[in-house]
């Protein structure tokens, strides 16, 4: 899980329980406190929480944090997967895109799929999954200065 992913989850969960524990925040994803520290201390810079010992408590500024990722997935779905279907009208057979992560990228992934005969560059793993059950689709994968490329080349 990146980074974002996960500090947009502890985001999350600050919204809810108003607190949360380095300890159990570690153990829930599965990597060391200094993580969940070095997370906290960025989250912290950005003035979305204040550090505490052993955890955080979400800042009080007035702005309300987007919502969690599987919250904003879950929302406004049918117009989500309506400008997925606008987006794919402007997209030639053959082209090549970046898409970017997020919630209404995945919908419009999910349309490219479908129709297939298209070259994705991605930083979002569950793009690259959308878009690997696909027809004729080629992948790339970007992180960690890495480009992995899937084993699906497209047609020519």
């Amino acid at each position: 899980m990146w980074s974002h992913e996960r500090q947009a989850q502890i985001l999350g969960q600050l919204t809810a329980r108003q607190k949360v524990s380095t300890g159990e925040l570690a153990t829930q994803f599965d990597v060391s406190r200094e993580t969940i520290r070095r997370d906290l201390l960025e989250m912290e810079e950005s003035g979305l929480l204040n550090r505490v010992h052993g955890g955080a408590t979400l800042a009080r500024s007035g702005i309300e944090p987007e919502p969690a990722y599987e919250m904003r997935r879950a929302e406004n779905v049918a117009q989500k997967t309506a400008i997925g279907r606008k987006a794919l009208t402007l997209v030639p057979e053959g082209s090549t895109l970046f898409i970017d992560t997020g919630t209404t990228t995945i919908a419009f992934a999910r349309e490219l799929a479908a129709r297939g005969n298209i070259r994705v560059i991605t930083n979002s793993f569950e793009i690259a999954r959308i878009m690997s059950a696909g027809r004729e689709c080629d992948i790339l994968l970007l992180g960690g200065g890495r480009i992995a490329m899937c084993q699906r080349p497209m047609a020519r």
